[in-house]
Protein backbone atom coordinates (compact mmCIF):
# COMPACT_ATOMS: atom_id res chain seq x y z
CA UNK A 1 0.00 0.00 0.00
CA UNK A 2 1.31 3.21 -1.13
CA UNK A 3 0.87 6.74 0.68
CA UNK A 4 -1.95 7.88 -1.38
CA UNK A 5 -3.72 4.82 -0.89
CA UNK A 6 -3.35 5.38 3.16
CA UNK A 7 -4.40 8.73 2.80
CA UNK A 8 -7.56 7.65 1.01
CA UNK A 9 -8.29 5.48 3.42
CA UNK A 10 -8.05 8.29 6.05
CA UNK A 11 -9.95 10.93 4.47
CA UNK A 12 -12.91 8.22 4.40
CA UNK A 13 -12.16 7.06 7.75
CA UNK A 14 -12.28 10.54 8.68
CA UNK A 15 -15.61 11.57 7.05
CA UNK A 16 -17.16 8.76 8.29
CA UNK A 17 -16.37 9.66 11.96
CA UNK A 18 -17.61 13.22 11.24
CA UNK A 19 -20.65 12.10 10.02
CA UNK A 20 -21.27 9.81 12.60
CA UNK A 21 -20.78 12.95 15.08
CA UNK A 22 -22.60 14.89 13.26
CA UNK A 23 -25.82 12.07 13.84
CA UNK A 24 -24.57 12.05 17.46
CA UNK A 25 -24.97 15.49 18.06
CA UNK A 26 -28.29 15.43 16.46
CA UNK A 27 -29.58 13.12 18.19
CA UNK A 28 -28.54 14.83 21.59
CA UNK A 29 -29.98 17.95 20.73
CA UNK A 30 -33.62 16.07 19.96
CA UNK A 31 -32.80 14.73 23.14
CA UNK A 32 -32.16 18.18 25.11
CA UNK A 33 -35.30 19.81 23.25
CA UNK A 34 -37.44 16.86 23.80
CA UNK A 35 -36.67 17.31 27.94
CA UNK A 36 -36.87 20.99 27.54
CA UNK A 37 -40.21 20.37 26.19
CA UNK A 38 -41.03 18.04 28.97
CA UNK A 39 -40.11 20.41 31.51
CA UNK A 40 -42.06 23.27 30.49
CA UNK A 41 -44.61 20.97 30.46
CA UNK A 42 -44.58 19.75 34.37
CA UNK A 43 -43.81 23.20 35.21
CA UNK A 44 -46.49 24.33 33.80
CA UNK A 45 -48.97 22.04 34.62
CA UNK A 46 -47.08 22.40 38.44
CA UNK A 47 -47.88 26.52 38.57
CA UNK A 48 -52.04 25.70 38.00
CA UNK A 49 -51.71 22.45 40.28
CA UNK A 50 -50.33 24.74 42.89
CA UNK A 51 -53.25 26.66 42.84
CA UNK A 52 -56.34 24.76 42.81
CA UNK A 53 -54.52 23.10 45.60
CA UNK A 54 -54.21 26.34 47.81
CA UNK A 55 -57.99 26.96 46.11
CA UNK A 56 -58.67 23.26 47.69
CA UNK A 57 -57.42 23.37 50.51
CA UNK A 58 -58.16 26.61 51.91
CA UNK A 59 -61.85 26.58 52.35
CA UNK A 60 -62.31 30.29 52.83
CA UNK A 61 -60.88 30.70 49.48
CA UNK A 62 -63.28 28.53 47.98
CA UNK A 63 -66.19 29.93 49.72
CA UNK A 64 -65.01 33.42 48.49
CA UNK A 65 -64.91 32.32 44.81
CA UNK A 66 -68.68 30.68 44.68
CA UNK A 67 -69.56 33.99 46.38
CA UNK A 68 -67.67 35.84 44.10
CA UNK A 69 -69.48 33.54 41.06
CA UNK A 70 -72.98 33.81 42.45
CA UNK A 71 -72.58 38.17 42.44
CA UNK A 72 -72.86 38.27 46.04
CA UNK A 73 -71.44 41.57 48.00
CA UNK A 74 -67.98 40.87 49.11
CA UNK A 75 -66.21 42.68 52.30
CA UNK A 76 -63.36 44.67 52.04
CA UNK A 77 -61.40 42.06 53.12
CA UNK A 78 -62.77 39.28 50.98
CA UNK A 79 -62.48 41.73 48.34
CA UNK A 80 -58.57 41.63 48.94
CA UNK A 81 -58.58 38.01 49.43
CA UNK A 82 -60.42 37.11 46.29
CA UNK A 83 -57.93 40.06 44.15
CA UNK A 84 -54.82 37.74 45.26
CA UNK A 85 -56.02 34.48 44.89
CA UNK A 86 -57.53 35.65 41.13
CA UNK A 87 -53.87 37.68 40.51
CA UNK A 88 -52.13 34.60 41.38
CA UNK A 89 -53.77 32.55 38.99
CA UNK A 90 -53.32 35.05 36.09
CA UNK A 91 -49.73 35.42 37.04
CA UNK A 92 -49.18 31.22 37.31
CA UNK A 93 -50.98 31.24 33.80
CA UNK A 94 -49.16 34.37 32.59
CA UNK A 95 -45.61 33.00 33.60
CA UNK A 96 -45.91 29.71 31.98
CA UNK A 97 -47.22 31.11 28.88
CA UNK A 98 -43.95 33.06 28.77
CA UNK A 99 -41.85 30.26 29.49
CA UNK A 100 -43.03 28.26 26.85
CA UNK A 101 -42.80 31.12 24.19
CA UNK A 102 -38.95 31.60 25.68
CA UNK A 103 -38.11 27.80 25.35
CA UNK A 104 -40.03 27.39 22.31
CA UNK A 105 -42.50 24.65 23.36
CA UNK A 106 -45.23 25.88 21.64
CA UNK A 107 -47.85 23.22 22.05
CA UNK A 108 -48.06 24.46 25.42
CA UNK A 109 -49.23 28.22 24.43
CA UNK A 110 -52.63 27.52 22.97
CA UNK A 111 -53.57 25.25 26.48
CA UNK A 112 -52.83 27.61 28.33
CA UNK A 113 -54.92 30.36 26.22
CA UNK A 114 -57.24 27.78 26.91
CA UNK A 115 -56.76 26.94 30.28
CA UNK A 116 -57.28 30.74 31.21
CA UNK A 117 -60.02 31.74 29.74
CA UNK A 118 -62.25 28.53 30.56
CA UNK A 119 -60.70 29.59 34.29
CA UNK A 120 -62.46 32.78 33.56
CA UNK A 121 -65.72 31.96 31.72
CA UNK A 122 -66.54 28.90 34.56
CA UNK A 123 -65.78 31.18 37.27
CA UNK A 124 -67.37 34.55 36.75
CA UNK A 125 -66.29 36.20 39.86
CA UNK A 126 -62.64 36.38 38.59
CA UNK A 127 -63.69 38.61 35.34
CA UNK A 128 -63.61 42.21 37.38
CA UNK A 129 -60.31 41.06 38.78
CA UNK A 130 -58.69 39.56 34.82
CA UNK A 131 -59.55 43.61 33.76
CA UNK A 132 -58.68 45.28 36.65
CA UNK A 133 -55.15 43.58 36.55
CA UNK A 134 -55.11 43.52 32.82
CA UNK A 135 -51.91 46.44 32.42
CA UNK A 136 -49.62 43.80 34.30
CA UNK A 137 -50.43 40.81 32.28
CA UNK A 138 -50.59 43.24 29.14
CA UNK A 139 -46.52 44.70 30.30
CA UNK A 140 -45.57 40.73 30.79
CA UNK A 141 -47.27 39.56 27.62
CA UNK A 142 -49.64 41.43 25.67
CA UNK A 143 -50.09 38.39 23.62
CA UNK A 144 -51.33 36.14 26.58
CA UNK A 145 -53.46 39.08 27.23
CA UNK A 146 -55.21 39.30 23.88
CA UNK A 147 -54.94 35.71 23.50
CA UNK A 148 -57.43 35.03 26.49
CA UNK A 149 -60.09 37.28 25.81
CA UNK A 150 -60.07 36.30 21.87
CA UNK A 151 -60.42 33.04 23.46
CA UNK A 152 -63.48 34.30 26.06
CA UNK A 153 -65.11 36.24 23.59
CA UNK A 154 -65.61 33.42 20.83
CA UNK A 155 -66.62 30.47 23.44
CA UNK A 156 -68.99 33.19 24.82
CA UNK A 157 -70.13 33.78 21.15
CA UNK A 158 -70.64 30.11 20.53
CA UNK A 159 -72.39 29.43 24.00
CA UNK A 160 -74.78 32.27 22.65
CA UNK A 161 -75.66 30.74 19.62
CA UNK A 162 -75.99 27.36 20.77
Amino acid sequence: MNWDAAGAIGEIVGAIAVTATLFYLALQTKRARQSADAQGTIQSASMHAEWRRAVMQNSEISRLIAKANQGQELTESEEIQMRNTAEELFVAGCTSYVNGKLSGVAHNLGAELEYMATMLIENPGLEPHWERFAYVIEVVSGEFKSGVDDLIMRKKGNDADA
